[in-house]
């Protein structure tokens, strides 16, 4: 309850009572005047105000003190800005559509499984800012870092296999756009959080890494998926062949995911 809230309630009590106070005075001065003299005497004994006058001095009485009540809120008409500063950490989600993360090893697949892993993850986060990188052959950012959970929310409902047509898993090339994504240098709190199966087809990560450290950014890794190599499904129906016609597997490479996420 506020300053407003209290003076508004303090009103409504002291407006009847000053009210009450009012009326009982009047019927005190007629009880002492009937102790006096008879009431047929008193137009001989004593001028009243009119009756207009009465009630024009209640209203002015009452007039007052609803005033000076509204005046105590100190009510306030339009708007100010007030610069908010927070303290948090800066999260950019790394997230791989390539096509591997359609296999079917952990349920439903590999990708939907990622999409709930980041949303349990919002739902744990109190003003920290959060921006998406999404990555497959090539790397983009999706959604630059804020703390609106619900914009990054429909960006994941978004997320598919077709959104980037280059086929493959460049994490390197992930990592570094994840890093140009931290719009402030100077924060110290700042963290990627790699969301993939670990099937990297680039052999840039150790520069990356580097960079990271030398950076101060911290990489967590997620990795989805099962070390035993599984079939991937085609969106055509069946599923995906090499050139050779033999069936294209795909398992989670664990040891690589926990070199990188120790290096930094």
């Amino acid at each position: 309850m506020n300053f407003l809230h209290v003076n508004l309630l303090l009103g409504l009590f002291l407006i009847p009572l000053m009210l009450g106070m009012h009326i009982y005075s009047q019927q005190q001065k007629k009880h002492l005047l009937r102790r006096f003299a008879n009431e047929m005497l008193w137009p001989c004994l004593l001028s009243f105000p009119s009756v207009f006058n009465l009630r024009f001095k209640l209203l002015l009485l009452l007039g007052g003190m609803a005033l000076g009540i509204i005046a105590l809120a100190q009510p306030r008409w339009g708007f100010q800005w007030d610069e908010v500063q927070h303290r948090g950490f800066d999260i950019i989600l790394a997230v791989d559509v390539s096509r591997s993360m359609l296999a079917e090893d952990v349920s439903p697949n590999r990708l939907t499984r990622a999409k709930r892993e980041v949303i349990d993850l919002l739902s744990m986060l109190e003003g920290d800012r959060v921006g998406l990188v999404v990555f497959a052959g090539i790397s983009f950012t999706q959604s630059p870092l804020t703390v609106d959970y619900k914009a990054i929310e429909i960006f994941l409902d978004t997320l598919d296999t077709e959104l980037i047509p280059v086929p493959g898993t460049t994490i390197g090339h992930a990592l570094q756009t994840s890093m140009q994504a931290f719009s402030d240098t100077r924060r110290n709190s700042k963290a990627i959080i790699l969301i993939t199966d670990g099937e990297n087809h680039s052999g840039e990560l150790q520069s990356v890494e580097e960079q990271a450290r030398e950076a101060g950014v911290k990489i967590f890794v997620i990795g989805i998926g099962k070390t035993e190599g599984v079939p991937i499904p085609n969106l055509q129906g069946g599923f995906l062949k090499n050139k050779n016609g033999e069936l294209v597997m795909s398992k989670l490479n664990e040891v690589a995911l926990k070199e990188l996420a120790l290096s930094t």
